[in-house]
């Protein structure tokens, strides 16, 4: 299938030519290198030390090429040139990132081009898929401790990128700001009163779990890469990112992998059931409510990676494992499956989004009930981020712990597991204790002590 629907534009996109340079990594970090070339239209992916994840960092500058879609309707923009198409965008992704590493993400409405939902709400301010190709990819080998830059372009370009890295000075400087309180958009009694509706509908056998959402909000003046540099600070996830563009930021650290494809072997790591960090895990893991939650989405990760694996490789690795983050704690599995070689990355991504920890089970019925009792449209939340790599390996984390910048509004969105044992009063509570990292994150920028 044709990108652009030209012959020459489809040929100079396809002509991949790169130069490579490694520098000196004692030097140099990932936050350092993104303040002095980073900004609006790049992108930074870190990532923290976590049990095989967290071995590469990597930032990228100076766009090629860019696809977003809101729904069917695709923008292909390279070389100065705007292609649409009407079209499902999970089958022109393999062809637009292959070759290339490409940073992109799905929101969690990108679920309705594959599923009809009730459309109550108005669109969010943010595509439903966006992925870029840069010009410029400067990837950090944490293990090997190697920085290397990897550069589609000229030699002087590629030497003007080296100069502007080390000509830098230190961190941009912030100032002590007001502080804020973000406000919800459903009070606590209304939220309280969403849980027992949805409860009604486990009763009456509709669902079995569902996951409810609220945001919290504020007007502030600060830069997204203050917002960023605290949320790291505090949130050392093992995956942190930032999607920089002149109309919008999403600034996360999120601790669960939504779905990774690497060598046709698939993985997702299932996260449900919370407490407090310092809490009694014990305590935890014998919780009925937390455990029969976190069982049903165990299921549901397996039935998702099933669906694109070949019969019989599907497992769980890991069960039932407690990580403890900087705010909560968390139960957490590890389901793996391999490949049928029909499918590619996308098709798992399409398969497997959105997760059953951020939607519920059956997850149809359980985004339809979502639709009606939420506020808002989710946009960002509960959707995933994503590094692809020049073969087609994808490595997908979901957008939570995230604050969501346009113009000068910050929005934090955060949600409970509601089950048939469900306390309206606890899944208030939890909305709070989730968005917390978040909500330090934005106090400390605002500080001016990063």
């Amino acid at each position: 299938m044709s990108l652009f629907n030209d012959k020459n534009l489809d040929a100079a996109f396809s002509n991949r030519q790169f130069l490579t340079r490694e520098l000196d990594y004692d030097t140099m970090t990932p936050i350092l290198a993104y303040a002095a070339v980073g900004g609006a239209g790049s992108t930074m992916m870190e990532s923290a030390y976590d049990e095989g994840y967290g071995k590469a960092s990597f930032i990228g500058i100076n766009p090629l090429a860019t696809f977003s879609a809101r729904g069917m309707d695709v923008h292909i923009d390279f070389a100065g040139n705007t292609v649409n198409h009407s079209i499902d965008p999970y089958l022109l992704l393999p062809e637009f990132t292959v070759g290339r590493k490409s940073f992109g993400f799905v929101t969690y409405d990108g679920v309705r081009v594959k599923e009809k939902l009730p459309d109550r709400h108005p669109p969010k301010a943010v595509p439903d898929f966006f992925f870029r190709i840069y010009k410029t990819v400067i990837s950090f080998d944490h293990q090997a401790q190697k920085l290397v830059i990897k550069h589609e372009g000229s030699e002087e370009e590629l030497n003007q990128v080296v100069q502007k890295l080390f000509s830098i000075n230190g961190l941009p400087v912030t100032h002590p700001q007001k502080m804020i309180t973000l406000e919800p958009d459903v009070s606590d009694a209304e939220f309280a009163d969403k849980v027992k509706r949805a409860k009604e509908y486990i009763r009456q056998g509709d669902i079995f779990q569902v996951v409810l959402s609220r945001t919290f909000s504020a007007d502030i003046n600060i830069s997204s890469f203050a917002l960023y540099r605290a949320l790291r600070k505090l949130n050392p996830t093992p995956y942190l990112f930032l999607f920089e563009e002149a109309d919008f930021s999403i600034i996360g650290a999120s601790p669960e992998l939504l779905v990774g494809v690497k060598d046709g072997v698939i993985e997702t790591v299932p996260i449900a059931g919370t407490c407090k960090k310092g809490d009694d895990i014990n305590k935890l893991l014998n919780d009925p409510k937390e455990t029969s939650e976190h069982i049903m989405l165990v299921d549901l990760a397996r039935n998702d990676v099933g669906a694109m694996a070949k019969p019989g490789t599907v497992s769980v690795t890991k069960f039932k494992n407690v990580k403890t983050y900087s705010h909560v704690s968390h139960i957490v599995s590890h389901v793996v499956g391999q490949m049928d070689s029909k499918y590619n990355s996308f098709d798992v991504l399409k398969s497997v989004l959105p997760a059953g920890t951020l939607s519920g089970a059956p997850k149809i019925r359980a985004m339809e009930i979502i639709d009606e009792l939420e506020a808002t449209r989710r946009g960002a939340y509960g959707g995933a981020v994503m590094i692809v790599d020049e073969s087609g390996n994808l490595t997908s984390a979901i957008t939570i712990r995230t604050i969501f910048k346009h113009g000068s509004t910050v929005e934090v969105r955060t949600g409970a597991g509601i089950v048939y044992d469900s306390v309206p009063e606890k899944e208030v509570e939890e909305t709070y204790l989730k968005a917390r990292g978040a909500m330090a994150s934005i106090e400390l920028a605002l500080k001016g002590t990063l």
